[in-house]
């Protein structure tokens, strides 16, 4: 335990006495250090005596102090499941440096969650009421850290494999809970339990997962992690710095600068109305991120061939049957692509060896690897004044305004549809932030974005939709289907939007299929090579 001399000054001395069942008042472990905190240095300093702490050096974040809860946590085949899974999925066949995972994303927000606990508190001052205990600090930075246990292989590309084979209740969100929940019965969990009692269990899930409304007193605790309110959370201010930093996409917002200003007015985090540009830049990149990052179309093609193939192998392996089951859960991570790929190596002799479903799925592994890409044909921006009568597409509606004639089968096509917002629809997201005028100001209010400036935006959301070629750029149609699509697209989109409406993807160059190439190269039979007869004439000239 800290001296009295050694805390910050203002700071409570008086020592919290155990329960009977061996827990502080805190509800904390009977050792868990300091029973009340101020701010996160004096409670690192007090878990780095007790020698329960870890210091991780990242890559973002730089040191990072982890209490012993977060510690306990971390050694657990749960959390190391998560070094497994890419936080990006697929999209490091894009940008090739994004390969980071889950498990360093996750310690970056535990980070983050207890650094805005303690500044919280150190705001609040320890006369109030509502002060953070040490319990509090804990339970923010566990939630934090468990608070994406729950996805599956290749990220959010699984949910989206879930719901083309038609599970669309499931969410990564529950299976996180679920995970946690089987974390704290199995038999791993004894120093989880240490720091840990039961009675907390059910805070910490209410942290990890997003609510409008406060769960119960302190509410604003459970809007660090996952903020239901307005969706400034430190889970954001952890993923967007990191996915930029593996993807080279800059970003303008100062994320520690945002939780300096922050303080708890009237149970709700509030933030300094002079600091509403910055603010709106968290909204800001993260749109900035979804268009040029996470919904690049190339992305976009890999994602769906993964589907393809998740949807492939699971007619054979099943393991979609385990998505309730966290003991079985716990083993599905990005592996299954090795397991695909290796399949036949571990069933040789055996009747499965070749089986029909593994082979297909095997295939499209094969065409990743010669990024023998699904083919964006073509994108279109909805207009924004047709996006409230608006509704996706079918393949059907879409290929019905093929005037090409070349002939395009409806099993080769994708509709895609996806949104960039702000997080709260065709919204001001900052309309659901509360501010304050002064570091003394014990009252909040909203802020009206015409009172800022003129030059923010009209429009918050934006809808985009793409067709995408399944065929293989070898396949003789490939060509034609290509340049079909692009048309159909935008036909279908000046039937629906007026005959002004341009395409965002341009017309493609003549589409030739690798034989075509070579033709027009010059390379067909009793020819010499065009490249071949340039160099001759020009040497002629010399």
């Amino acid at each position: 335990m800290l001296a009295a001399a050694e805390q910050p000054a203002g700071a409570d001395s008086a020592q919290t006495q155990p329960d009977a069942n061996g827990h502080d008042s805190d509800g904390l472990g009977p050792d868990y250090p300091l029973s009340q905190v101020q701010y996160k240095p004096a409670l690192s300093s007090a878990w780095l005596k007790h020698g329960h702490s870890k210091a991780v050096k990242d890559v973002i974040h730089g040191l990072m102090d982890l209490g012993p809860l977060t510690v306990a946590l971390m050694d657990t085949p749960h959390l190391q499941r998560l070094k497994r899974l890419k936080q990006l999925g697929i999209t490091s066949s894009v940008w090739p440096c994004a390969t980071h995972n889950r498990f360093e994303h996750s310690l970056g927000t535990a980070h983050l969650a207890a650094t805005h606990a303690s500044h919280l508190h150190l705001v609040m001052g320890s006369s109030n009421d509502d002060k953070v205990r040490a319990s509090d600090v804990a339970l923010v930075e566990a939630a934090g850290l468990c608070h994406d246990l729950g996805h599956g292989p290749f990220s959010h590309c699984f949910e989206k494999f879930l719901k083309v084979i038609g599970k669309t209740d499931w969410t990564h969100e529950f299976m996180s809970v679920a995970l946690l929940d089987h974390l704290y019965t199995s038999e791993c969990s004894e120093e989880v339990q240490k720091w840990l009692p039961e009675h907390q269990l059910k805070k910490l899930f209410d942290m990890i997962t997003a609510s409008e409304e406060p769960k119960n007193a302190k509410g604003w605790l459970y809007d660090i992690v996952a903020n239901g309110r307005n969706s400034l959370d430190v889970d954001k201010f952890d993923y967007l710095p990191r996915d930029s930093y593996y993807t080279g996409c800059s970003l303008s917002t100062d994320f520690n600068r945002v939780i300096k200003i922050s303080k708890v007015i009237d149970d709700e985090i509030c933030f300094r109305w002079k600091e509403y540009q910055n603010v709106f830049q968290v909204y800001g990149d993260r749109a900035k991120m979804h268009q040029l990052i996470y919904h690049h179309s190339v992305t976009g093609g890999a994602e769906y061939m993964i589907i393809d193939c998740l949807a492939a192998a699971d007619r054979t392996l099943k393991f979609s049957e385990d998505i309730l089951d966290p003991e079985q859960y716990l083993m599905l991570d990005d592996s299954i692509e090795s397991v695909i790929r290796t399949w036949g190596r571990w069933h040789k002799g055996h009747p499965s060896e070749t089986d029909p479903n593994i082979t297909e799925a095997q295939k499209l592994l094969r065409r990743l690897d010669q990024r023998n890409l699904y083919k964006c044909c073509n994108s279109v921006l909805i207009p924004s004044e047709n996006l409230a009568w608006y509704q996706k597409p079918t393949v059907k509606a879409v290929l019905d305004c093929n005037r090409t004639g070349t002939s395009v089968h409806e099993d080769d096509v994708i509709v895609d549809e996806y949104s960039v917002h702000m997080t709260a629809g065709n919204q001001n997201p900052l309309d659901k932030v509360s501010f304050y005028d002064f570091a003394f100001s014990e009252t909040k209010r909203r802020v009206s974005k015409d009172q800022v400036s003129n030059l923010l935006p009209v429009n918050f959301q934006e809808k985009h939709l793409r067709l995408y070629c399944k065929l293989e750029q070898h396949d003789p149609r490939w060509g034609d289907t290509v340049d079909a699509l692009h048309s159909a697209l935008e036909t279908w989109t000046r039937q629906n939007f007026g005959n002004n409406f341009v395409s965002a993807t341009p017309r493609p160059k003549k589409t030739l299929n690798n034989s075509q190439r070579g033709a027009s190269q010059g390379e067909t039979s009793g020819s010499e090579p065009a490249n071949k007869r340039a160099k001759r004439a020009l040497a002629k000239d010399f």
